[in-house]
């Protein structure tokens, strides 16, 4: 049995480059297409870029705990 994929593209307040992943943010409720890469840092994909204000909300099941 096939089950829908929710999925949402919602408007973005800041420009990003089409196709490219957006990650979980340091900043409270924010968006980055920068991975996060200080030590303790959480690296997760939350989406793609679809336009320069678009982006297709997807976020990824699993996530990477960065240690320096």
């Amino acid at each position: 049995k096939l089950v829908p994929k929710l999925l949402a593209i919602i408007p973005y307040l800041v420009a990003f480059n089409i196709g490219e992943p957006l990650f979980i943010s340091n900043t409270a409720g924010a968006l980055t297409n920068t991975r996060p890469s200080g030590n303790n840092d959480y690296v997760r994909i939350m989406g793609y870029a679809t336009s320069t204000n678009y982006i297709y909300f997807d976020p990824d099941k699993t996530w990477v705990k960065v240690t320096t």
